[in-house]
């Protein structure tokens, strides 16, 4: 998949591109997707890492002293930066600290080299750069001695925990994932979700997680801003099929996360909006149907108030105010018949309201006020 250099719809699509480069081996497409995405968002610390590692010496960022650690089944590269660098996103500075040139191909049994030393990001929003974790020396001032040979061999024949070869050893639980990994892992699946258009995939991934407990202090600010991008395109798909009720719904869950939303705030508005003026507008044909006109024209009148410039309300106004005031000439016309004339003057004014260009009401209207005063000089 070529990357056409035009923008997408946000910095994450473009991450999630880049990540999906790095891991074929292209730097070049995935140098260009990360630079769209600061142009984006200058301060992106995702974007500013995988640039580092793309643009930096692994061996000067990751120290030439490592030990070597046997791929087992199931793992991978990204999952490996995690537990021994601390971040999975140093998966690609790690390839290249071991030339390996397509980071999702390798294999079980494969020899990794894992730097010697603990690195740890500095989370600056200007800058990415790496840095040595200073672990001390051990209890006595006796230098502990290099491991040799396999440091997996070495942790299956001692029966004990994987023990990496620092300055100060620590221990690593290989079969628990981190809270911090577990973080990530949520957010790369959300990125490829979005990126899909699988948005209530996202949100069945997310949403149970914004309360999980055992993420403890762990940053969501990622996954809550995923979350609320998923329910903000999850609402518009729902809105151009219609489903203004259940796109209100999705506005709410978005506001629940950020009460300042404001693109979701607009959008509920006007899906409410929209929502009401549809029925109102059913109401209007059912009461049209069935020559209720006087109930017809206040529906067709909120819809209006709703939306303005919908033309078929407009129309079926204009029909249903026709209709009644046909229905009130022929009352005016019996009503005139029965000389019951300041009746039918009523009714003609109704007419008139209704439909201003009448010219039969009109003119019977003219002719019913002359009789009347004809009659009131006779009287007198």
């Amino acid at each position: 998949m070529a990357y056409s250099g035009k923008p997408l719809k946000n910095g994450n699509d473009l991450i999630a591109d880049a990540i999906s480069y790095l891991q074929e081996g292209d730097e070049i497409k995935a140098q260009e997707a990360l630079n769209q995405a600061r142009r984006l968002n200058p301060k992106s610390l995702m974007a500013n890492k995988l640039l580092e590692q793309i643009n930096s010496d692994p061996m000067v960022s990751l120290g030439e002293s490592h030990s070597e650690y046997k791929l087992q089944v199931g793992e991978t590269i990204s999952g490996l930066a995690q537990r021994f660098l601390g971040d999975s996103l140093l998966f690609h500075i790690l390839a290249r600290y071991n030339n390996i040139q397509k980071p999702k191909y390798v294999r079980a049994g494969q020899l990794i080299k894992i730097p010697n030393r603990v690195t740890t990001l500095k989370d600056s929003p200007q800058e990415f750069q790496m840095s040595y974790v200073d672990a001390g020396k051990a209890n006595t001032d006796e230098e502990q001695a290099e491991p040799t040979g396999n440091i997996t061999e070495q942790a299956t024949i001692a029966n004990e925990p994987l023990v990496l070869p620092l300055e100060e050893p620590i221990t690593i639980d290989l079969a628990k994932p981190t809270q911090l990994e577990q973080r990530l892992q949520l957010e790369n699946q959300a990125l490829i979700l979005i990126k899909k258009k699988k948005y209530q995939q996202v949100i069945d991934l997310l949403k149970p997680e914004i309360a999980e407990r055992t993420m403890g202090h762990i940053d969501k600010t990622l996954i809550v801003n995923l979350l609320a991008e998923a329910y903000l395109s999850s609402g518009e798909q729902l809105a151009n099929q219609q489903l203004y009720a259940e796109a209100i719904e999705k506005m709410t869950e978005v506001l629940q996360l950020d009460m300042n939303n404001e693109p979701a705030k607009i959008k509920k508005q006007a899906y409410h909006s929209t929502l009401k003026a549809d029925q109102y507008y059913l109401q209007g044909q059912k009461a049209l149907l069935a020559r209720r006109f006087q109930e017809a024209i206040t529906a067709f009148s909120q819809v209006m108030q709703f939306r303005p410039n919908h033309l078929d309300s407009q129309q079926k106004l204009t029909q249903a105010k026709k209709k009644l005031a046909a229905e009130y000439y022929n009352q005016a016309i019996k009503l005139r018949r029965r000389q019951r004339l300041n009746d039918a003057i009523v009714v003609l004014d109704k007419v008139l309201i209704l439909d201003p260009e009448n010219i039969n009401a009109k003119k019977h209207r003219d002719e019913i006020a002359k009789m009347i005063d004809k009659l009131a000089g006779i009287k007198k």
